[in-house]
């Protein structure tokens, strides 16, 4: 009797041994599967962190630091509407109670983006940041967490912006040699003629004296002209009633 109770008992322990053993190795494949995660986390360019549902922060990659300047230390176990973004749209409007898209993600339970918001360095400026969240999911279809990647796109609204300036740099080259060359021709034709006229007057004629401040104007005129034939450069300058107009001056090679 006592040997069966014995080999019962032995072959329950080896069993319970048996199943602790399979047990902690899926506990280190676990491990090492989020160890990888991490790490493939942590190698991609893009800023990727993942809240709960309550919006604390539970993953923050290297490029999240690298983009805002907030360690691990600084946002981990901290909320993120904690004024460590403190995302705003381009108007300054603070985003991260009122409207956060990672909010309407996991309320949504959906995917949002690409945004363009801005983010607060944590030296203070802001970043122009592109955007993407979407919900985490359990098992068991619950929502238990949200994800955010983000990207600085400051080069690239930057090149944006240059592009925008060579277009219009172009029109105005364009619309300026067009219009120089239009008014070229009937601006000579009137230079003579003021000329023919004044020969045509007596010295002590006081229209001969309104001539000359025509002919002035004239030349003041196609000065201007030359310029608009020399334009290379897009500068603008304050006009009446808030009104933006080309600096002809500062566009032009030619010195005023």
């Amino acid at each position: 009797m006592a040997l069966s109770i014995a080999i019962i008992f032995i072959f329950v322990v080896s069993i319970f041994l048996s199943v602790l053993k399979e047990k902690n190795r899926k506990l280190r494949r676990l491990i090492s599967e989020n160890d990888y995660l991490h790490k493939i986390i942590d190698s991609a360019n893009e800023g990727i962190y993942v809240t709960d549902v309550r919006r604390k922060f539970i993953i923050w990659n290297e490029a999240s630091q690298r983009i805002s300047g907030y360690s691990k230390e600084d946002v981990m176990g901290r909320y993120c509407f904690d004024n460590i973004l403190d995302h705003t749209d381009e108007n300054g409007k603070n985003l991260c109670h009122d409207h956060c898209l990672l909010v309407k993600s996991m309320n949504d339970r959906k995917s949002y983006g690409p945004e363009v918001l801005y983010l607060k360095h944590r030296n203070g400026y802001k970043i122009p940041v592109e955007i993407m969240t979407g919900p985490i999911f359990d098992m068991e279809g619950n929502v238990i967490g949200g994800v955010e990647t983000f990207r600085d796109i400051t080069e690239r609204l930057e090149k944006e912006r240059l592009t925008v300036e060579k277009k219009q740099l172009e029109a105005v080259i364009a619309l300026a040699g067009a219009a120089a060359h239009e008014l070229r021709q009937p601006l000579q034709a009137i230079i003579a003629l003021l000329s023919l006229m004044r020969n045509d007057l007596p010295d002590n004629s006081a229209i001969k004296g309104y001539l000359d401040d025509i002919e002035k104007s004239c030349y003041r005129i196609n000065n201007i002209i030359k310029k608009m034939g020399t334009i290379t450069d897009y500068k603008i300058r304050d006009y009446a009633g808030n009104i933006k107009i080309l600096d002809i001056d500062k566009s032009s090679d030619i010195l005023p």
